[in-house]
């Protein structure tokens, strides 16, 4: 399956879901944290994007799948 990469366009429609520019991760530093977890590999993401309402995770995987970009969800305890 081929699959767009996330560029600035895609970026924008992203902060149009995820106003709060902190919740929307792109930098090296903060993405490499979440390129491994318990299974086998080591796969980095293009952006990591921190959603509070389910809202915003169906808005994110709507635009995920308009622009074929794979996305995987991660459940994080506060």
């Amino acid at each position: 399956m081929t699959y767009s990469k996330i560029d600035l366009f895609i970026l924008e429609e992203l902060y149009g879901v995820i106003p709060d520019k902190k919740r929307v991760l792109t930098d090296e530093m903060d993405i490499l944290s979440y390129a491994s977890d318990a299974s086998f590999g080591c796969f980095k993401p293009e952006a990591v994007l921190q959603p509070l309402e389910t809202q915003e995770i169906s808005r994110i995987a709507i635009l995920a799948n308009k622009y074929k970009n794979p996305y995987i969800s991660q459940k994080t305890i506060h």
